[in-house]
C-alpha cells in the first residue's frame, strides 16, 4: 500500500461523518456518512490503490525507471584514460605555442619602452629650449657603457637627468649601431643628432634582440631620423649574433 494510504485513526478519534471509505463518492469530498462501525475502533483506513493500468502507476514505474537511468549515468575507465590523453596531446601542441607569444610580448614590451625614452628626449627638448641627450648610463646619472638595455634622458648643459628607462627581460640586448654609438641628442627644435665629435649623424638605428624569440622575428629596429621614429622587424641571426647594425 503507498505510504500516502498509510492513515492510522485512534481509538475514539472518528465522529460520524468526520472520514469516509475510499471509493464513496455519494457525498463531497472529505464527508463520511454515518456508520456505527466506524466510532471507536482503531486501525488503519483503506484508500484507493491505482489498478495497474492508470495513469498514476504508469508515472510511477516511469519514475522508477528513470532513478536507474540516472544511477547508471557516468564515464568508464577506457573513457576517462582517453580523455586524459586527448587533453594531454593538445597541450602538448599549446604550451609550446603560448610560450612563443610570451616571449614576443616580452620583445615588444622592451622595444616600446626605447621608444618611450626617445620620444621623452624630443618632448623636452623643445620643451626646454635646450639640447637634452639619450644615452647609455651604469650609474642613472652620468653616460656610461656601450649596452642600452639602461638609459637615461637628461640635459647636458646642468646633469639634470629627466628620466631612467630599463629594458628587462631574460634574454634581451639593446645595442646602438655605428653611427649613433652612445648618444642620441635633440635640439630645441626637436631634430635629432647622434654619435658625437666628428662623427655626428642625423639619424642613427637601435636594435633590440631576443635570443628566446624564433630567428626571423628576434630584432626590433628602432629608426631614429631627422625627427622621425619608427620600428622594423628583422632578423638578428642565431643567439642575436647581427643584431647591432654596421652603418
Amino acid at each position: 500500500m503507498p505510504a500516502s494510504c498509510r492513515l492510522w485513526v485512534a481509538k475514539g478519534s472518528v465522529r460520524e461523518g468526520g472520514l469516509r471509505p475510499a471509493g464513496d463518492r455519494s457525498r463531497r469530498r472529505g464527508v463520511l456518512p454515518s456508520a456505527p462501525a466506524w466510532r471507536g475502533r482503531a486501525g488503519p483506513i483503506a484508500c484507493a490503490v491505482p489498478g495497474k493500468g492508470s495513469g498514476m502507476d504508469k508515472r510511477h514505474r516511469g519514475n522508477r525507471r528513470g532513478g536507474r537511468r540516472m544511477g547508471s549515468a557516468g564515464f568508464s575507465l577506457v573513457e576517462l584514460m582517453v580523455t586524459v590523453a586527448v587533453l594531454a596531446v593538445l597541450l602538448g601542441l599549446a604550451v609550446p605555442s603560448f610560450q612563443g607569444v610570451i616571449q614576443q610580448n616580452r620583445l615588444t614590451a622592451a622595444t616600446n619602452e626605447l621608444v618611450a625614452a626617445v620620444q621623452l628626449a624630443r618632448a623636452e627638448a623643445i620643451r626646454r629650449n635646450r639640447e637634452v641627450e639619450l644615452c647609455p648610463t651604469e650609474n642613472g646619472s652620468t653616460c656610461g657603457g656601450s649596452s642600452w638595455s639602461r638609459v637615461a634622458v637628461r640635459v647636458p648643459s646642468s646633469s639634470e637627468v629627466v628620466r631612467e628607462f630599463g629594458v628587462t627581460g631574460s634574454g634581451i640586448t639593446a645595442v646602438g649601431s655605428n653611427k649613433v654609438g652612445n648618444r642620441i641628442a635633440f635640439r630645441p627644435n626637436g631634430l635629432v643628432r647622434v654619435g658625437s665629435g666628428a662623427s655626428i649623424a642625423t639619424s642613427g638605428t637601435l636594435s633590440i634582440c631576443s635570443m628566446k624569440v624564433a630567428q626571423g622575428q628576434n630584432t626590433r629596429d628602432i629608426q631614429v631620423a631627422v625627427s622621425r621614429v619608427s620600428v622594423v622587424k628583422r632578423d638578428g641571426g642565431a643567439a642575436c649574433a647581427q643584431v647591432k647594425i654596421n652603418d
